[in-house]
Protein backbone atom coordinates (compact mmCIF):
# COMPACT_ATOMS: atom_id res chain seq x y z
CA UNK A 1 0.00 0.00 0.00
CA UNK A 2 2.80 2.20 0.94
CA UNK A 3 4.38 1.63 -2.91
CA UNK A 4 4.29 2.34 -6.11
CA UNK A 5 6.51 0.09 -8.34
CA UNK A 6 9.03 -0.03 -5.56
CA UNK A 7 8.66 3.70 -5.06
CA UNK A 8 7.21 4.95 -2.00
CA UNK A 9 3.51 6.28 -2.16
CA UNK A 10 3.45 9.73 -1.20
CA UNK A 11 -0.40 10.24 -1.51
CA UNK A 12 -0.94 8.04 0.90
CA UNK A 13 2.41 8.91 3.29
CA UNK A 14 0.83 12.38 2.72
CA UNK A 15 -2.35 11.82 4.12
CA UNK A 16 -1.73 9.40 6.70
CA UNK A 17 1.41 11.79 8.08
CA UNK A 18 -0.42 15.21 7.51
CA UNK A 19 2.94 16.35 5.95
CA UNK A 20 2.13 17.86 2.25
CA UNK A 21 5.79 18.47 0.99
CA UNK A 22 8.71 16.10 0.63
CA UNK A 23 12.42 16.21 -0.27
CA UNK A 24 13.14 13.64 -2.55
CA UNK A 25 17.12 12.49 -2.99
CA UNK A 26 19.23 12.06 -3.93
CA UNK A 27 20.10 12.72 -7.80
CA UNK A 28 23.74 12.24 -8.49
CA UNK A 29 25.96 11.54 -11.22
CA UNK A 30 26.78 7.86 -11.83
CA UNK A 31 29.58 6.83 -9.87
CA UNK A 32 31.03 4.46 -12.07
CA UNK A 33 30.54 6.53 -15.80
CA UNK A 34 29.70 10.27 -14.93
CA UNK A 35 29.83 11.03 -18.47
CA UNK A 36 28.58 10.38 -21.63
CA UNK A 37 31.24 10.87 -24.42
CA UNK A 38 29.82 13.97 -25.01
CA UNK A 39 30.46 14.76 -22.06
CA UNK A 40 26.27 15.39 -20.51
CA UNK A 41 25.87 14.43 -17.12
CA UNK A 42 24.38 10.13 -16.46
CA UNK A 43 22.12 11.02 -13.74
CA UNK A 44 20.37 8.66 -11.46
CA UNK A 45 18.07 8.57 -8.35
CA UNK A 46 19.77 6.71 -4.90
CA UNK A 47 22.41 4.92 -7.50
CA UNK A 48 20.04 3.91 -10.30
CA UNK A 49 21.20 5.40 -13.10
CA UNK A 50 19.09 3.45 -16.08
CA UNK A 51 15.41 4.54 -14.91
CA UNK A 52 13.66 5.69 -17.78
CA UNK A 53 10.77 5.16 -19.92
CA UNK A 54 12.73 1.91 -21.79
CA UNK A 55 10.83 -1.77 -20.76
CA UNK A 56 12.18 -3.70 -17.76
CA UNK A 57 12.45 -2.94 -14.09
CA UNK A 58 13.70 0.48 -14.50
CA UNK A 59 10.82 1.89 -16.63
CA UNK A 60 8.51 0.20 -13.66
CA UNK A 61 10.66 2.26 -11.25
CA UNK A 62 10.65 5.73 -13.23
CA UNK A 63 6.60 5.17 -13.94
CA UNK A 64 5.82 4.89 -10.02
CA UNK A 65 8.35 8.01 -9.63
CA UNK A 66 6.30 10.09 -11.90
CA UNK A 67 2.74 8.33 -10.77
CA UNK A 68 3.72 9.09 -7.13
CA UNK A 69 4.74 12.78 -7.56
CA UNK A 70 1.53 13.45 -10.05
CA UNK A 71 -0.75 12.05 -7.69
CA UNK A 72 0.68 13.78 -4.57
CA UNK A 73 0.71 17.39 -6.65
CA UNK A 74 -2.69 16.27 -7.91
CA UNK A 75 -4.08 16.23 -4.19
CA UNK A 76 -2.33 19.09 -2.89
CA UNK A 77 0.96 18.39 -1.68
CA UNK A 78 4.28 18.93 -3.56
CA UNK A 79 8.32 18.23 -3.85
CA UNK A 80 11.35 19.52 -3.75
CA UNK A 81 14.08 17.19 -5.70
CA UNK A 82 17.45 17.18 -4.26
CA UNK A 83 20.69 17.07 -6.19
CA UNK A 84 24.03 16.27 -4.92
CA UNK A 85 24.36 14.32 -1.09
CA UNK A 86 27.13 13.38 1.37
CA UNK A 87 27.89 10.32 -0.51
CA UNK A 88 29.39 10.45 -3.91
CA UNK A 89 30.52 12.79 -6.69
CA UNK A 90 28.21 15.94 -7.12
CA UNK A 91 27.30 16.88 -11.01
CA UNK A 92 29.52 20.09 -9.94
CA UNK A 93 32.36 18.55 -9.05
CA UNK A 94 31.86 15.69 -12.22
CA UNK A 95 31.74 18.73 -14.74
CA UNK A 96 32.57 22.51 -15.04
CA UNK A 97 31.24 22.61 -18.19
CA UNK A 98 28.27 25.17 -17.67
CA UNK A 99 26.18 24.18 -20.72
CA UNK A 100 26.19 20.80 -19.72
CA UNK A 101 25.37 21.45 -15.94
CA UNK A 102 22.35 23.45 -17.33
CA UNK A 103 20.69 20.74 -19.45
CA UNK A 104 21.60 18.34 -16.43
CA UNK A 105 19.10 20.67 -14.57
CA UNK A 106 16.83 21.00 -17.28
CA UNK A 107 16.61 17.47 -17.72
CA UNK A 108 15.38 17.12 -13.78
CA UNK A 109 12.82 19.77 -14.54
CA UNK A 110 11.30 18.61 -17.64
CA UNK A 111 11.52 15.18 -16.91
CA UNK A 112 9.98 15.50 -13.22
CA UNK A 113 7.82 18.87 -13.53
CA UNK A 114 10.14 20.08 -10.60
CA UNK A 115 9.60 23.66 -9.11
CA UNK A 116 12.00 22.93 -6.73
CA UNK A 117 15.87 22.30 -6.49
CA UNK A 118 17.52 21.72 -3.82
CA UNK A 119 21.67 21.96 -3.72
CA UNK A 120 22.64 19.26 -1.30
CA UNK A 121 26.35 20.80 -1.01
CA UNK A 122 28.32 18.62 1.43
CA UNK A 123 32.06 18.63 2.46
CA UNK A 124 33.30 16.58 -0.34
CA UNK A 125 31.52 18.88 -2.95
CA UNK A 126 32.37 22.11 -1.75
CA UNK A 127 35.37 23.26 -4.37
CA UNK A 128 35.12 27.08 -4.76
CA UNK A 129 35.94 27.06 -8.71
CA UNK A 130 33.29 24.02 -9.20
CA UNK A 131 30.86 25.83 -7.38
CA UNK A 132 31.00 28.74 -9.00
CA UNK A 133 30.11 26.85 -12.82
CA UNK A 134 27.55 25.38 -10.47
CA UNK A 135 26.14 28.36 -9.47
CA UNK A 136 26.18 30.05 -13.17
CA UNK A 137 24.20 27.06 -14.90
CA UNK A 138 21.45 27.82 -11.70
CA UNK A 139 21.40 31.16 -12.97
CA UNK A 140 20.28 30.35 -16.51
CA UNK A 141 17.92 27.62 -15.34
CA UNK A 142 16.76 30.08 -12.75
CA UNK A 143 16.27 32.58 -16.04
CA UNK A 144 14.03 30.21 -18.41
CA UNK A 145 11.90 28.58 -15.61
CA UNK A 146 11.77 30.67 -12.39
CA UNK A 147 12.52 27.58 -10.36
CA UNK A 148 13.20 27.87 -6.34
CA UNK A 149 16.62 27.00 -5.83
CA UNK A 150 17.50 25.96 -2.07
CA UNK A 151 21.12 25.01 -0.97
CA UNK A 152 22.10 22.55 2.45
CA UNK A 153 25.09 23.13 3.58
CA UNK A 154 26.59 21.14 6.49
CA UNK A 155 27.44 23.27 9.49
CA UNK A 156 30.16 22.44 12.05
CA UNK A 157 29.34 22.36 15.95
CA UNK A 158 31.63 25.96 15.91
CA UNK A 159 29.76 27.65 12.97
CA UNK A 160 30.18 27.87 9.31
CA UNK A 161 34.14 27.64 7.80
CA UNK A 162 35.30 29.74 5.48
CA UNK A 163 34.31 27.11 2.60
CA UNK A 164 30.87 27.14 3.40
CA UNK A 165 30.87 31.16 3.82
CA UNK A 166 32.21 31.47 -0.02
CA UNK A 167 29.76 29.13 -0.90
CA UNK A 168 26.88 31.44 0.03
CA UNK A 169 28.54 34.12 -0.86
Amino acid sequence: AYSINGVPNLEKLSKESGFPYFNLGFIQPDQTTPLETDGTIRWGWGGYYSLGEAGGTSSKQYQGIKSSIKSLRDNGGDYTISVGGQVGKAPWVVTQNVDKLESFYMDIINTYGAKRLDLDIEESNQDYQQNIANAKAIKRVQDKTNIEITLTIPIMPSGWQDKQIKIIK
